[in-house]
């Protein structure tokens, strides 16, 4: 369940957030629009070369990068529950 605060937003989500801090309160949509919006920044000041591209990781991905196998037929709710010791007050 995710809970948050009313009339919050990524860029005032109601508490405070420093300029390292990770980025909250964003969908897959916003996460996918800024990683367009990214790449097409670094692709016109030559930072990026134009061959690469920026994009979220794959659900195998990011299930090795949690420390999960790949498991077939497995929810994203049952990876979840096998996720400890993320975070002090559980996976979620």
């Amino acid at each position: 369940m995710v809970r948050q605060q009313e009339g919050a937003t990524w860029n005032e989500p109601g508490f405070v957030q420093g300029p390292t801090y990770p980025v909250v309160g964003v969908n897959w949509d916003d996460a996918e629009a800024f990683c367009s919006w990214l790449t097409k920044q670094e692709h016109a000041t030559k930072v990026l070369s134009e061959e690469l591209h920026y994009r979220l990781p794959t659900d195998t991905q990011w299930s090795i990068a949690v420390g999960l196998d790949h498991e077939d037929r497995t929810t994203l709710k049952e990876k979840s529950g096998k996720i400890t010791g993320v975070y002090p007050w559980g996976t979620r």
